[in-house]
């Protein structure tokens, strides 16, 4: 009992470290832990993404419902026709014609003239250049579904599934110190260490 008073305190001091990470930087954090990832059409899991199903995941987890089609997220936030992209942003694309729909592709914006998506079966989940790449002559589209405030400042859901899974093992739980009064205090934090310390940190719900 008393190890576990101790995470959730420690817990506490990190999400309030934490609490300065915007939810832009957050979603870029989120888009990026698939990077590599396999392409599935119609997929809207881990297990497999088309393009409108990795936005609609990546936002989900940051409690923003997008629809499902690439079409009908196209709808939802303000355009931007200045092309003052920001982070955060969704950038659309008529990348086939013969599907008959002004928008059949969609990215999210990271910065410096890149975004990430689910481009397809042989490519998988990747990072491309707006500039360097043939997806610059076939953006149509862009809108911004953050709020300013939502900008500047997110607090995030720190119980993630890997975490709780780490409080609540038995796996023991010793924490390091500067005074070192025992040999174990050299010891790791086992699973609670490699969740913290993981690509997700402490971030997704």
């Amino acid at each position: 009992m008393r190890t576990k008073l101790i995470l959730l305190t420690l817990l506490s001091i990190l999400i309030v470290a934490k609490s300065n990470q915007n939810q832009a930087t957050t979603i870029e954090t989120l888009a990026k832990t698939h990077l590599g990832g396999k392409y599935s059409w119609g997929g809207t899991t881990p297990k497999g993404f088309d393009c409108s199903g990795y936005t609609q995941y990546i936002y989900k987890q940051v409690g923003i419902n997008l629809p499902r089609t690439a079409y009908a997220q196209s709808k939802i936030g303000r355009p931007i026709t200045d092309k003052s992209y920001q982070k955060g942003d969704l950038l659309f694309f008529l990348t086939d014609k013969k599907r008959g729909i002004p928008i059949t592709h969609i990215g999210i914006y990271l910065e410096n003239n890149q975004f990430i998506h689910a481009a397809s079966s042989k490519k998988g989940i990747i990072i491309s250049d707006l500039n360097r790449s043939r997806y610059g002559s076939l953006l149509v589209k862009a809108t911004r579904v953050l709020t300013q405030e939502q900008q500047e400042i997110f607090y995030p859901i720190i119980f993630t599934a890997k975490l709780k899974e780490a409080i609540y093992s038995n796996s023991r739980v010793i924490f390091k110190t500067k005074t070192k009064t025992k040999k174990e205090n050299n010891s790791s934090l086992s699973k609670l260490e490699q969740a913290i310390k993981s690509d997700t940190k402490v971030i997704l719900p």
